[in-house]
């Protein structure tokens, strides 16, 4: 490893230690909560129709520790998109969702083709996404997530708790939360699938956002 490299690492290293101290510096504050419940928040994106909306099991919210979840499905033309966001509203909670790579396998999905994506929902707004191919039996699914820090999106847990650091210093803000877009694959190319789900992402995230900020 070169000297600039050293340097790079050491400096990310002391960033994150002196983030956490301010962090731990600062005195505990209220939790902040929403007065809309998010399924409410939730019912209209854009041209897309809210075709129905699960309730889980109180066993499963208890096991998830969710404060507020959404599970929801919307219909456009012929699309079927199912959502699922578990929020959270302290960061002592970060971590709490599980991670699809390690869920679907061991309720006996098989994962195949995993990537990242990005979509543009507006200037200056991007939204950075998981996906994966999941199938069980004759049933396959494109799987698209991410882990939402205040108005932050990550691709991992790993990046969500460094930018809710940061977000709980600036906005005094520790909502936090796990993103899943289902997207039924029939025999349409997957190109399709991977198009309906950045176009459901930039309806999607907008009124989330507000959410979010509210």
């Amino acid at each position: 490893m070169g000297n600039i490299s050293r340097l790079r690492l050491a400096a990310v290293i002391a960033l994150i230690v002196v983030t956490g101290a301010v962090v731990s510096l600062q005195p505990d504050g209220e939790v902040k909560t929403k007065e809309v419940p998010l399924t409410r928040a939730l019912e209209r994106l854009g041209s897309w129709e809210c075709v129905g909306a699960r309730q889980l099991e109180e066993g499963v919210v208890a096991a998830l520790d969710l404060d507020d979840y959404a599970y929801m499905r919307y219909k456009k033309n012929n699309d079927i998109v199912s959502l699922y966001v578990g929020y959270y509203f302290s960061s002592l909670k970060i971590g709490a969702a599980h991670d699809p790579m390690v869920c679907f396998p061991g309720q006996g999905w098989k994962v195949s083709e995993r990537s990242r994506g990005r979509v543009a929902v507006r200037p200056g707004m991007t939204v950075g996404y998981s996906m994966m191919t999941a199938q069980l039996g004759e049933k396959r699914s494109l799987i698209v997530y991410w882990f939402q820090a205040h108005d932050s999106p990550n691709t991992s847990t790993f990046t969500q708790k460094l930018a809710l650091i940061w977000k709980k210093v600036i906005y005094n803000d520790e909502g936090n939360a796990f993103v899943r877009l289902t997207i039924p694959i029939d025999d349409g190319p997957m190109e399709h699938y991977r198009q309906l789900a950045g176009m459901f992402i930039k309806d999607f995230y907008p009124v989330f956002l507000t959410y979010v900020e509210s």
